[in-house]
């Protein structure tokens, strides 16, 4: 019996020591989704436009490399479809790529829905349709996307920690 009375102790005192009170209100998920809310239609105002400028915005909406080193994380990862974008600087290269052939590029989104994990975490998923327009003037679309995206809150900053966007050519 002395023997298991410290060990029960210490079994107690390490599952109280574990737990933490990270249950959100309706009102503050609200409030965190309207947050994150307001930076996903910044990301959807500049991501598919064709400027220097609006890649730089689009970047500063996703951890970069001081938010990696300040959170201790892995780098930011994309993947659409079964390409794999591990670090801010492949997703600059990424998103030039992307954008180096088109004229223009309407988002329609169909369906957006958030969840807030944590208060700095928000799980959004959405379902969109897309039109491209190519430099030799070719269109494609309309092109239904599906996408899920981790955001986190960086010091006070909603930043995109992981995109992932599956599509199907119609």
């Amino acid at each position: 019996m002395k023997k298991i009375f410290p060990f029960l102790l210490g079994l107690i005192i390490i599952i109280q020591g574990c737990q933490t009170n990270s249950a959100l209100t309706e009102q503050q998920k609200d409030e965190i989704i309207k947050a994150v809310k307001e930076r996903n239609e910044q990301f959807w105002a500049v991501s598919f436009s064709n400027s220097n400028e609006s890649l730089e915005k689009t970047m500063a909406l996703f951890v970069n490399e001081n938010d990696i080193k300040a959170w201790k994380t892995e780098p930011v990862t994309f993947v659409s479809n079964l390409e794999i974008v591990k670090t801010p600087a492949d997703m600059a290269n990424f998103y030039k790529k992307r954008m180096e052939n088109r004229t223009s590029t309407s988002v329609k989104k169909l369906e957006d829905h958030f969840a807030a994990l944590s208060k700095d975490k928000v799980l959004e998923f959405n379902k969109v349709e897309m039109t491209m327009t190519l430099t030799d003037g070719t269109t494609f679309g309309p092109i239904i996307l599906t996408e899920t995206f981790v955001w986190v809150n960086m010091n006070g900053v909603w930043k995109i920690l992981h995109l992932h966007e599956s599509f199907v050519l119609s």
